[in-house]
Formats: C-alpha cells, structure tokens, sequence
C-alpha cells in the first residue's frame, strides 16, 4: 500500500511538471502584441501606464485586427492596449478589467466601444466561453473565479489549453490590412443581423442586471482614477433596440463619476468603410480613429 501511494505521489508530480512545462513553452514561445494575437491576456504586461485601454467588443477589437493598432496608436499618438473581446459582454470585460489593475497597471482613459445587446442576454456575459484563447495563468483563474464566472466556464478554460485548437492557435496572426469593402447596405441581411443580436428579446429584468454590473465596473475605474468615455460604434444596422435605454443609464453616472458618452453609430454611412453591416474595415478604422474624443 506504502509502496502505491508514493509511486502515485510520483505519477501525479511528474504529469504536474509535464503540463506545467508544456503550458510555458505554449504560451511563451513567441512574442504577443495586441495587433497578432486574440487574446487579452498575452499582450497585457505588469506595472505599465497606458494612455487608453479599449474595451468592448469586436467592434472594439478592430481597432487592434489586421495591424490597426498601430494605426490608431499613431493617429490618437498614444500608447494603447485593447482588451476586448469578440462577443464580449459586460462579464468578461468587467473581469478583464479587474486582471488589468490587479497586474499594477494604470490607465488615465478607457474607451469602451458599447454595444447595446450586450444588456439583454447571459451568452454575451455568464453563458459566454471567452476564455478559450487565453493562457492559463493561477491568479487570473483565481480572480475569474471571485468575479463570478461559472465553473462551467472556467472547466472549459482549463480543459482548452490541452485541446488541438490551442497547440495549432499559437503563431501569431499575421493580417496586415483589411480591405474587405461592402458595395451596398444589405436591408435583409441588416435585418437578420440584428435578430441575432437580441435572439433573447429585450427584457426589463434583464437589463436591471447588467445595469447593476456596468455600474460595478464605473466603480473599479474610478477607484483607480480611470475616465470612462462609452461609445456607440458606427454601423450599417440603422437605431438599435435598447439603445436609448443604455444611454440614459450611461448619463446617469455622470454626477458621482468621471464618465462621458457619445453616440457614433450612424456617423459614417458610406458602405465602403465596413467589412460588414457593423464592422469598420481598415480604412473605416482609420476614418473614425480621428474622430474619437480622447
């Protein structure tokens, strides 16, 4: 029996080594920035002063994709980091953010590019899987944890980073420029579109909770001396529902908080500057980057 117990004990240490080993060759073998890599995590470095930290979104993530970051960084002539996410709600950004000021990083402006729908349904928030291209560290498990994601969530956090899909995601993307232009604005596929986006319809009770837990993110900005400008992107997608909703609610942060808004969505109308109904391309990106009011 002595003898099972230590060959165990043996086993589960080496296996331990083994993962520990592979984990750091996987997430350190290259060199990520926020313009080649997906993830927030990777590009985010410890005890750093940033002039704007962008959140949302892939409305916000354009404005790292296809080499953009750069772009905007030369544009605003700021240094920069980006930690939205595709599909990203209010959950993983107000958990992100918590991560970035928890590293002893600071930033004087954030700029979150909001998305209504995000207010109206868990799959942007508690039901959304965004970890699944970020490294497995310990204290931002740890932190995830006491932010309130699901064990359903963090179980798929872990259990990616032994999958085919994390060994074969680790070079960094190359994608230089996005040239991908739309010719006219599509009514139907504008209209199919924005059903996706409130599939779950547009509840009272719903939206009472994550106006709770915008707040709490308001919070964790301020006790960190962070102004938060909200934005509505520019889209093809014409008014929103729960738009006006958001707004209201934005505004009325503004007595005990350092918070301002404004509304772009209907700004840039020509086709030309999307790579779909609601997406900038890269010279959109570059349009709208000089109107941003840092």
């Amino acid at each position: 029996m002595k003898k099972f117990i230590i060959n165990s004990i043996i086993f589960i240490v080496i296996n331990l080594a083994l993962a520990g080993a592979y984990l750091y060759l996987t997430q350190n073998w290259y060199e990520y920035n926020n313009w080649n890599t997906y993830s927030s995590l990777l590009p985010m470095k410890q005890n750093t002063k940033y002039d704007l930290l962008i959140l949302g979104s892939s409305h916000g993530r354009v404005f790292s994709s296809f080499s953009n970051h750069e772009r905007v960084e030369n544009i605003l002539k700021i240094k920069m980091l980006n930690l939205s996410k595709t599909a990203g709600g209010l959950l993983p950004e107000k958990v992100l953010l918590k991560y970035f000021y928890d590293q002893g990083n600071s930033v004087s402006k954030i700029l979150y590019v909001l998305d209504p729908q995000i207010f109206y349904s868990a799959k942007w928030n508690e039901d959304n899987y965004f970890l699944e291209d970020e490294p497995l560290y310990l204290n931002f498990l740890w932190s995830a944890r006491k932010q309130g994601l699901s064990d359903e969530v963090l179980f798929n956090y872990i259990r990616s980073k032994f999958s085919f899909y994390w060994l074969s995601s680790r070079a960094p993307v190359v994608e230089l420029y996005e040239e991908t232009a739309l010719s006219r604005i599509d009514l139907e596929a504008v209209k199919k579109r924005k059903e996706f986006l409130y599939s779950d319809g547009l509840k009272s009770e719903v939206f009472s909770t994550y106006s709770k837990m915008l707040k709490d993110l308001v919070v964790v900005a301020s006790k960190h001396d962070s102004k938060i400008i909200f934005i509505y992107p520019p889209t093809l997608l014409g008014d929103l529902p729960g738009a006006s909703e958001v707004a209201t609610l934005i505004k009325s942060f503004k007595k005990d908080y350092d918070v301002e808004f404004y509304d772009f969505s209907g700004i840039i109308k020509e086709p030309k500057y999307y790579q779909d109904h609601d997406h900038l391309n890269t010279q959109g990106v570059e349009l709208f980057s000089k109107m941003i009011p840092i």
